[in-house]
């Protein structure tokens, strides 16, 4: 079940039956859409949660995290029992391809290449590390 909550006054509109073993959840470009996948009834499902609106793809094996990177209207999903990232079109819940991976995704994260990544160490005594100009 997935319940969102109101910021205007916490409250709770409804609950949403969407599957078992729920795992990943993210938001849609806009906010307006819910991401959830289903690992055990292999899909994606998309919840407009003012409407109530279900959409579902079917994604096997396993679909598990999921992350959604502001901009591309993409959903990235990954499974928990094979290598490989399923890509989703956020409006609508198309598969627009497949990124191959080693290993399963266990975790996901979005890193901008816009944020200044990894600076390095700072010394106490206030000199750059070594790397640093």
């Amino acid at each position: 079940m997935v319940s969102p909550i109101s910021l205007a006054d916490g409250t709770n509109k409804e609950a949403f039956k969407i599957g078992k073993a729920l795992h990943g959840l993210g938001a849609s470009d806009g906010g307006t859409t819910l991401f959830i996948s289903s690992k055990t009834d292999d899909k994606l499902v998309a919840l407009d949660p003012e409407t109530g609106e279900l959409r579902e793809l079917a994604l096997s094996p396993s679909p598990y995290h999921l992350e959604t990177i502001a901009g591309t209207g993409k959903v990235y999903v990954s499974s928990s029992k094979e290598p490989g990232i399923w890509v989703v079109d956020q409006k609508t819940l198309a598969l627009l391809g497949e990124i191959a991976i080693r290993g399963n995704a266990r975790q996901m994260a979005v890193v901008s290449r816009l944020a200044p990544c990894c600076p390095g160490p700072q010394r106490q005594d206030g000199e750059k590390g070594k790397g640093q100009k």
